[in-house]
């Protein structure tokens, strides 16, 4: 059981949200389009949200920034948010995400999302990333099934449940408490209820 809730920690981490939500968003395409969208945007996705974010994780961590992975220092966090911000508007600058509106508004959520992590850590106060990451899937996979008129029910429950196993995961590993888990949801969730209004 301790084993299985470690791994919630490590298999659903918030570097790999967007990928997972690229993943999702390009299943439910239709199919003409599918192999369009992965051709002009699977090499953007990769190097802004995966390839330099784990760089500069790797960077910090081998200078000494950053005293763990999980970064739970919570003034450590400051640098690392940043960093990831700068990724995510690159991604939204540079990348061909043009023809994937509702692709375009969960990374802009997600930048919000970071973002007002980063300035909660200007006063002291940390949010769950994991949970923030995850609850913004849930709410993006929602919108999508309504936006495509698809049942989408699968993966919802199975979203919601992984927000379970995240949550405890983090509880288990003493990296959060309920409030903080409770903050990261809503962190998550908010922006991407904001932005659906643009693109559903």
């Amino acid at each position: 059981m301790g084993l299985l809730l470690r791994l919630g920690s490590y298999i659903i981490h918030p570097i790999l949200i967007p990928i997972i939500s690229w993943l999702l968003y390009i299943s439910v395409q239709p199919t003409q389009l599918r192999g369009l969208i992965v051709k002009y945007t699977y090499k953007d996705i990769l190097l802004f949200t995966l390839v330099i974010p784990a760089l500069f994780w790797i960077y910090l961590k081998i200078r000494k920034k950053i005293s763990n992975w999980d970064v739970t220092n919570v003034k450590q966090r400051t640098l690392p948010l940043i960093l990831y911000a700068f990724c995510l508007t690159g991604l939204l600058v540079l990348g061909k995400l043009d023809y994937t509106l509702p692709l375009k508004a969960f990374i802009y959520g997600t930048l919000s999302s970071v973002i007002t992590a980063w300035i909660l850590t200007l006063f002291n106060i940390k949010a769950s990333l994991h949970q923030m990451a995850i609850s913004a899937l849930l709410i993006f996979c929602v919108c999508l099934s309504i936006y495509y008129r698809i049942n989408l029910l699968f993966y919802i429950i199975t979203i919601f449940l992984a927000n379970g196993w995240v949550a405890s995961s983090r509880l288990y590993l003493n990296r959060h408490n309920p409030t903080e888990l409770i903050l990261g949801f809503i962190l998550g969730a908010i922006p991407q209820f904001y932005l659906v209004t643009y693109w559903l």
